[in-house]
């Protein structure tokens, strides 16, 4: 009977131990065979975009969503398993502030807009990915593509960190009808800062003799049109200090004095339309402007009893022109997890034609591919003078320079302006009063 038992307990143990040893198998083979499915799946990774929804150039935009989302669903279309997300409802004004918190939180999106005033910053915390060896080692990235100055906005210390997503100029409109009628030419686009001062100077007039000037010669031209006609730069390169106390900026001011009766903003007899009045032979504005504001200029051409025309700005009194560029760009999170990917998505932002062709079409910025900008195709649809507008914006931008960015510009040229307007509008002693002005900024660009 012990031995009957004895062999009962044997057999119950070993069929408890096989039931074991099959459980465990079975939960390996499951293990495994769930590893296998999840390996022949994709893999669905997000990349996180950073995007403001106004306009970089501060006139009323409302397509950059269309343009993102319409990139975001090629990109996803093109690359499976991988989306794209964003942040909705951010404005131009708070981006900087909202771009600080997601680095202080490690929440960097793999691929943001950059503003120009930022990036100096950006480059030098190590926020931005150096471009270089991406740009290196692929064939399908195009550096020449671009023009110089756009591509040099994205570099810091002589690397690539950012690319640029659009662009804006200033340009010059001309009331053509108000030259025609003063018996002058158009001039070419290759005109001074004299040949400027001159014209306006011959169509500043009292036209119907009652003692009042009622035509001017231009309007919207500013100080820092002509210091940047002649190639003065203001600030140094680390945005520490402004460099106006010298004989370049004193003869650019010198200038903006003895062009002042031509413009209609000392004029109170002129018409306040401005360029629309008629009244006016020049009008200086950025691309964005004529672009975002149409019916302005086209209620000119349409409701008014005038032509009109566009130049580039004047140059120098030595020539060669220097415009001034505005840049967007783009870069990716050196903290990327991404990084690959995120290279992928931001060249489909930067150098893709068509995103290029959206943007230039719905925004009012212009893109910075010479595949894109080389002919006014906006001026070329009505303008009867279409020889003078053909590869008019190619001309602008070969010529154009990308300008000092740091975290304080904005509100170093609100004070600088402030200050510049108020030598010009006045007759006292110019080295003095840039002498003051260059303490005060400074004061404020070291505290």
């Amino acid at each position: 009977m012990k031995s009957l038992f004895s062999s009962f307990k044997q057999n119950l143990s070993r069929s408890r131990s096989h039931r074991v040893v099959w459980l465990v198998s079975l939960i390996l083979v499951c293990a495994l065979g769930v590893g296998q499915l999840r390996s022949c799946l994709p893999i669905c990774r997000t990349l996180h975009l950073g995007v403001f929804s106004t306009s970089n150039w501060d006139v009323p935009d409302s397509s950059t969503y269309e343009v993102v989302d319409q990139v975001i669903a090629r990109f996803e279309r093109l690359h499976p398993g991988l989306s794209v997300s964003y942040t909705s409802g951010i404005i131009k004004d708070d981006y900087s502030s909202w771009l600080s918190d997601q680095i202080v939180q490690g929440r960097l999106p793999d691929v943001f807009m950059v503003l120009d005033e930022d990036f100096n910053m950006l480059a030098s915390l190590g926020a931005l990915r150096n471009l270089d060896s991406y740009i290196l080692r692929d064939p399908a990235f195009d550096q020449e593509a671009y023009y110089k100055s756009a591509l040099q906005a994205g570099q810091f210390d002589g690397a690539q960190y950012a690319l640029p997503y659009q662009c804006n100029l200033r340009l010059m409109f001309v009331n053509t009808t108000l030259l025609d009628q003063e018996k002058i030419s158009l001039p070419d686009w290759n005109w001074t800062v004299d040949d400027f001062a001159a014209l306006c100077q011959q169509v500043t007039k009292d036209t119907d003799q009652d003692g009042m000037v009622d035509q001017c010669g231009f309007v919207n031209y500013t100080w820092k049109d002509v210091l940047a006609a002649f190639g003065v730069p203001i600030f140094t390169d680390d945005g520490l200090s402004v460099q106006i106390n010298n004989d370049q900026v004193r003869r650019a001011l010198r200038f903006m004095q003895q062009i002042k009766d031509y413009d209609q903003a000392y004029s109170p007899f002129t018409s306040a339309d401005g360029f629309d009045s008629g009244q006016v032979a020049f009008a200086a504005m950025s691309y964005a402007e004529y672009k975002t504001y149409s019916p302005y200029p086209w209620k000119v051409r349409r409701y008014s009893s005038f032509e009109w025309s566009v130049l580039p700005m004047p140059a120098g009194i030595e020539g060669g022109a220097n415009i001034n560029l505005d840049s967007l760009m783009m870069g990716i999170s050196s903290q990327s997890s991404h990084p690959q990917e995120a290279w992928e998505l931001l060249k489909l932002f930067v150098q893709d034609e068509q995103t290029q062709q959206l943007i230039a079409s719905n925004t009012g910025g212009l893109s910075s591919l010479r595949q894109l900008s080389g002919s006014f195709a906006q001026f070329e649809e009505e303008d009867s003078e279409k020889a003078n507008t053909e590869g008019l914006l190619d001309y602008a931008l070969e010529n154009s320079t990308c300008k000092v960015r740091f975290k304080k510009y904005e509100d170093a040229m609100n004070l600088l302006d402030t200050g510049m307007n108020e030598i010009v509008s006045g007759n006292e002693d110019i080295g003095l009063q840039l002498l003051t002005l260059e303490r005060r900024i400074n004061d404020y660009l070291r505290s």
